[in-house]
């Protein structure tokens, strides 16, 4: 194999951009985890909310809904999702099972909504739930409750 080039820094992510405007790949977010980039945690951190995954694999396209509560809010969900691709989700997992190692490369993450931390599981479930009825992820989708 023959090194063609070396970046002179390591690739980076941008600063958080505003919730409305996250759509970042599932390569992007282990970046942005494996660095620990400030703004990014910090406001992931901060919030609880609901929040889409893109698969955009050529012929397979589909989408999946999950929320995230607690302490940790996004950012502590997302942190799974980056070191394991699938965050023990089954129908993501079995994705993994069928494609391999690289099953997660054309994900792409974003937020649909945003709340208080303290906003309760049940009331998070409730606005989880409305995504999933308007996306149709339960029916073509990778959400399989």
């Amino acid at each position: 194999m023959v090194v063609s080039s070396i970046l002179e820094k390591p690739m980076t992510v941008g600063r958080f951009p505003g919730y409305k405007e996250v759509d970042i790949s599932h390569k992007e977010l282990k970046i942005i985890v494996r660095e620990g980039l400030e703004s990014w945690q910090t406001a992931l951190s901060n919030v609880a909310g609901v929040y889409l995954i893109s698969d955009r694999t050529k012929g397979e396209e589909q989408l999946y809904v999950g929320s995230a509560t607690g302490t940790g809010g996004l950012w502590d969900r997302w942190v799974t999702y980056s070191k394991n691709g699938h965050g023990d989700n089954t129908r993501i997992n079995d994705l993994h099972k069928r494609r391999g190692e690289a099953f997660a490369e054309n994900f792409r993450f974003s937020v649909l909504e945003i709340a208080d931390k303290h906003t309760g599981k049940d009331e998070m479930k409730v606005k989880e739930i409305h995504w999933k009825r308007r996306l149709l992820t339960r029916d073509s989708g990778l959400n399989g409750n």
